[in-house]
């Protein structure tokens, strides 16, 4: 009986830890939060669609960034990226872009966020296992300009 007793107890302590560990799994996505403020490189390919006949319609804009990022529950409510002046190139004419606020989602080291308005933008990309390093690559469209960019941000100690 008490071999029976000692049998039971095992099985009941072993089905009580995988329990804990599948709640504490349905708990968290594995996601490191990316609230905070990130500084880094912003990288650009973009072509002028206003000068089909233009020599070097491609160009290049590279610029260090700082990224503000608030976010709750893997939804990331604003990431605001800020340029130095005169900011992100959006038109010939020329007009800048001093920031761009996106808003998007987080999850399992993932994130994706975009801006529906000029310019659009789609962005998608990771970060590490600490929550310390994202690569980000992404696109954005303006009336004149296609850009195709890479965002590469280490978190500030926040």
């Amino acid at each position: 009986m008490t071999k029976i007793r000692l049998a039971a107890a095992r099985v009941l302590v072993a089905l009580l830890l995988m329990s804990a560990a599948v709640a504490a799994h349905a708990d968290s996505n594995g996601v490191v939060p990316l609230a905070g403020t990130w500084t880094g490189t912003f990288s650009s390919t973009y072509w002028d669609q206003t000068s089909g006949g233009s020599i070097k319609p491609k160009l290049r804009y590279k610029a260090k960034v700082t990224v503000l990022i608030s976010e709750t529950t893997g939804v990331i409510t604003s990431m605001m990226i800020s340029f130095p002046s005169p900011g992100f190139p959006m038109t010939s004419t020329p007009s800048w872009a001093p920031n761009l606020t996106l808003s998007g989602f987080s999850g399992n080291y993932h994130m994706s966020a975009a801006l529906a308005s000029s310019p659009a933008i789609t962005l998608s990309g990771n970060s590490n296992k600490k929550g310390t390093s994202l690569k980000v690559d992404g696109v954005a469209a303006t009336t004149e300009f296609t850009h195709e960019f890479k965002i590469s941000l280490k978190k500030s100690n926040n």
